[in-house]
Order: C-alpha cells, then sequence, then structure tokens
C-alpha cells in the first residue's frame, strides 16, 4: 500500500485554512467507522444482534401489555404516548453502556497493545509537524510517524527538519518511509509490467542524503523505517557506499563508515525477499522485518503465514523471532503499557 503526499517545495502558509478544518461528512465518516465495527462484532457475535434488534421489541411488549395498566401519568393521558420515547431513550442508554463494555474490554484484552498506528507527519511546515507530534506522539497506540516527504514539503533534509527529529527521539519514535518520497500526485495508472520489481531503487538516493547531511550524527538515537523494499540488496549498496565514500571522503565530515550508519539506524521491512533472507547476516537480522504488503498483489495473502514458514525454514528460531517479533515490538513499542 503507498503512501504519498502531495505538496510543493515553495514556502507555505501553515496558518489553519477554513478548509483544513473538520467537515460535516467526517463526522458522518467517523460515525460510519464506529457502526462497522459494530457490524463486523455483530457477524462474529450473532447475540449481540439480538441485544440490537429484539430486545428493545421486548421492552415495547413488556412496558405496553404487561406494566401499561398499572401505571398512571399524572394530569391525565396515556401512558403509551411517552412509551417509545421512553424506549428509544433506554436503547441509546444500553447502546453507550454497550460501547463502554467494549472499550473496556479491548483493554482488558490487550487489543491497544496488540496494534500501533503511524500517522501521516505533515509535510506543510515544521510547525505542523511539531504540533502533530505534540497532539498524537504520546498515544499508547502511535509507534511513529510516516512521512511522505519530510516536513518543509521537500525531498532532502533540511537544517530546520532537524526539531522534528529531536521530537521523534524524544519520544522514542520512528521515522517511517513507505517505499519512497514524493511531491506529486500518484498515477492513476501504473505502467511498468512488474510494479513491485525495482520497488527498493527509491529508498537509495533518500538513504544517502540522510547520512551525508548528517542527520545521524546529531540524532545517533533517531530509528528509521523502510517500509516494502525488501533487503537482500543491502550488502551490495552498503559496498558502493563505503567505495565511493573512500575516494571521495574529502568532500565530506562524517564521523563514521556510511555502511555504519544504515547498520546502526536504519530497519527495511521484506514482502518476499528469500536472498535477503539467507544473507540476513550481511544485511543485519536485528534490522529486518517482515510486513505483509496486504491487499496488493505482492502479498502472500491469504497464505502469508506458510510462504513466510517456508522461506525461513532455515532460519535458527531466535534470530526468526528477531525479524518476526522482536525488531517490532522494540522499535513501535509493543509489550510497554
Amino acid at each position: 500500500m503507498t503512501i504519498i503526499l502531495a505538496t510543493t517545495t515553495a514556502p507555505v502558509d501553515t496558518t489553519p485554512r477554513d478548509e483544513d478544518l473538520p467537515a460535516p461528512r467526517g463526522v458522518l465518516h467517523d460515525a460510519w467507522v464506529v457502526a462497522r465495527r459494530g457490524l463486523i462484532h455483530m457477524k462474529r457475535q450473532p447475540q449481540a444482534l439480538a441485544d440490537a434488534t429484539i430486545q428493545p421489541v421486548v421492552f415495547v411488549l413488556l412496558f405496553a401489555y404487561v406494566f401499561g395498566g398499572a401505571i398512571n401519568v399524572p394530569g391525565g393521558g396515556s401512558y403509551r404516548e411517552f412509551l417509545m420515547g421512553g424506549i428509544f431513550a433506554q436503547t441509546i442508554v444500553f447502546i453507550a453502556m454497550g460501547v463502554g463494555v467494549s472499550i473496556a474490554y479491548d483493554r482488558s484484552n490487550k487489543a491497544v497493545d496488540r496494534f500501533r498506528a503511524l500517522p501521516i507527519l505533515p509535510n506543510r511546515g515544521v510547525d505542523q509537524a511539531l504540533a502533530e507530534i505534540a497532539r498524537v506522539g504520546a498515544r499508547p497506540s502511535t509507534g511513529g510517524f510516516v512521512i511522505g516527504a519530510y516536513p518543509g514539503g521537500t525531498l532532502q533534509p533540511r537544517p530546520e527538519d532537524d526539531a522534528v527529529f529531536a521530537a521523534l527521539v524524544e519520544q522514542s519514535l520512528t521515522l517511517n518511509v513507505h517505499v519512497s518520497l514524493s511531491i506529486t500526485l500518484p498515477s492513476m495508472l501504473n505502467t511498468l509490467a512488474l510494479p513491485a520489481a525495482g520497488r527498493f531503487t527509491g529508498a537509495t538516493g533518500h538513504l544517502i542524503d540522510l547520512i551525508f547531511s548528517g542527520v545521524f550524527d546529531r540524532f545517533p538515537d533517531l530509528n528509521l523505517v523502510f517500509a516494502e523494499v525488501d533487503c537482500g540488496w543491502l550488502p551490495y549498496f552498503k559496498e558502493q557506499l563505503d567505495d565511493g565514500y573512500y575516494r571521495y571522503r574529502f568532500r565530506f565530515d562524517l564521523e563514521k563508515l556510511p555502511s555504519e550508519y544504515v547498520e546502526q539506524h536504519v530497519h527495511f521491512t521484506w514482502v518476499t525477499d528469500t536472498y535477503g533472507i539467507d544473507n540476513r547476516h550481511k544485511i543485519g537480522v536485528e534490522r529486518m522485518l517482515w510486513s505483509s504488503d496486504y491487499p496488493h498483489g505482492n502479498s502472500n495473502y491469504p497464505n502469508a503465514w506458510s510462504a513466510t514458514q517456508a522461506s525461513m525454514s532455515r532460519v535458527p528460531l531466535p534470530e526468526k523471532h528477531l525479524m518476526l517479533v522482536g525488531n517490532a515490538q522494540r522499535l513501535y513499542g509493543f509489550g510497554k503499557s
């Protein structure tokens, strides 16, 4: 799944505009999300359907024909005139109680701790990016932020972006890039014969920019994840980085070899990469994470588990645990709450 943010490289006014404010349809969308979640629960728990449909009917009959004759309305009038309004109010209260119970169940079931969100970091100015980190960065469900471009709307890091990197490091949040960066709208039609075969190529230039801009020297605790770019290409890439650096090192002021920055700061997720798995020690077992790429054509869903197990059949259990579980736990804070 490709996430691309459209923006411009020109300076932008970061003052919120009317069109930036939540629209009424956003409220309807949120309501639909909650309603859809309830419908999915009903599918899995049929008794919930009875609570939402049969129970109100039972209460109407009960209060109308069983208790109705015993209830007098002060000032006269028919009790049944107030019945439906009362049933509606009662149903709303019961539903609200059910939502509360569901939230409590999710928390007790560790649902919050089993999932992590990666909000998209705004690229319309550093101030907006910092405001978004302050708004949701401390939430237990936030594991990091995805960027489609750097905070100023550029494809190369700039000095003013350091404030954002510092905020991420301070809260132990990862910086994530999904395949590559872009400041243009995505094409409506992908004309490549094999769209995913070269998906790693965009990551190389962005890695070079980050390394030689000194970002990792200034922020030695910054963790970067390139998602769905695979990792079998990394040994060759690291060799070329160091070879080029040795040839032109008089131009640069780095504290380490370029390959060392990759090995100490950058992580990569793979979808199908048997070569990378077989050469995992040249990549770094602690730098590799599995990803499903669902629902794209390159995903192995619904047979992802068997395909992954087959590709890792010769991997020792401790290394397999790191690549499938442990690295994600460390990077995104699973198990902390």
